[in-house]
């Protein structure tokens, strides 16, 4: 057991954080978050605001949220309140049944707090909410339920946290999501059995932590539309992990160390896919056949000196429009440079390129 007490105070806030069994890479997390939280809280203006449907209790220094913090704030229209804000407070614990006399509050953002786990029973006694915001909180673990009762939700926001995994079944039940942020954690694992296979996921964004493999979310999750993983480190994508039945229509793995994109075959409802700031040495236009409505590739600031199949790009990929290859080696040979050049101009695709680097070619 280890139990680590540390005390911040920034002129009139103090407060004090708990850590309890943690291993040190959550512990760096937690302390360097509650630190921000520090500086992200100095200069927000305190002040409450109610009304009909909105209640705002913005910087007031909660600690623990208790049925009695409502009781102070907001002592009429409970039932026709929809959106509850406590932002910038210094929340690290919710009172099971604090939210049940608002039997319509569909809305509720804890952004900028301290909360490190959510539990089980916060959302006890309401069943309507369709947007939660945890946005910059040390959370580093959700408990196993902690949505289900949470049918309608449709929007969740835990970006800017300290989660290192996230475990199977977690949004179960919530089969109206559709959009899940996940952004700057310290992610090393999604389980692929996180929702359910057949659930339809607009937007999961998994970007600046610690990956390694996505292959689990294209392989077994086929309702997944857009996927952001850019900033992490993974492992060669191989296309025999991606299901065929996969409904990607928008892949980011900006800066990801990948060597290739050969697995773009599978994904062929995609639309958009940016790979810019990897390894890339080389593309074949002719291995990605099938992908009809392909429209727009980014491969900028990638080491690429080769590209193959351009000429075939019109029966190969028909809609596409836009290719990003600057910043990479292939600037720097004028031949080929002007060769790539030729042959998007003559099949009306816009290539991206360093223009000044091409009128110099150009002029040569």
């Amino acid at each position: 057991m280890v139990a680590i007490a540390i005390k911040f105070s920034c002129g009139l806030v103090p407060f004090l954080i708990f850590i309890q069994q943690c291993s040190l890479l959550q512990l760096d997390c937690r302390t360097e978050k509650a630190i921000n939280h520090i500086k992200n809280i100095k200069d927000v203006e305190s002040y409450v605001y109610n009304d009909t449907h909105l209640l705002n209790i913005n910087n007031k220094g909660i600690k623990v949220l208790k049925k009695e913090i409502f009781s102070y704030y907001a002592n009429r229209n409970r039932d026709q309140i929809e959106f509850i804000y406590l932002m910038y407070n210094n929340i690290n614990e919710i009172e099971a049944g604090s939210f049940e006399e608002f039997k319509n509050v569909r809305n509720i953002n804890f952004g900028v707090n301290l909360i490190e786990t959510i539990k089980r029973n916060y959302f006890q006694g309401i069943e309507k909410i369709d947007f939660l915001n945890f946005q910059s909180n040390l959370i580093y673990t959700i408990e196993p339920g902690a949505f289900d009762d949470l049918t309608l939700l449709e929007y969740i926001y835990l970006d800017d946290n300290c989660l290192i995994q996230i475990h199977d079944h977690i949004f179960r039940n919530t089969i109206r999501i559709r959009n899940i942020f996940l952004q700057n954690n310290r992610l090393q694992n999604i389980s692929e059995r996180f929702m359910r296979s057949n659930q339809k996921l607009y937007g999961l964004n998994v970007a600046d932590n610690k990956l390694t493999d996505i292959s689990n979310l294209l392989f077994r999750f086929k309702g997944l539309i857009a996927l952001t993983a850019s900033n992490n480190k993974l492992n060669p994508i191989s296309d025999n992990a991606i299901s065929d039945g996969n409904e990607i229509v928008s892949l980011n793995i900006d800066n990801t160390t990948l060597t290739n994109i050969n697995f773009l075959r599978k994904l062929k409802k995609i639309r958009e896919l940016s790979a810019a700031y990897n390894r890339i040495r080389s593309i074949d236009v002719r291995q990605w056949h099938g992908c009809d409505e392909l429209r727009q590739i980014s491969l900028k600031n990638n080491p690429l000196e080769i590209i193959r199949g351009l000429e075939d790009v019109e029966n190969i990929l028909p809609r596409l429009i836009a290719l990003d290859v600057s910043n990479s080696p292939i600037e720097s040979n004028c031949f080929r440079l002007l060769e790539l050049y030729n042959v998007a101009n003559d099949k009306s695709l816009n290539l991206n390129i360093n223009t000044t680097i091409l009128s110099a070619c150009l002029r040569s």
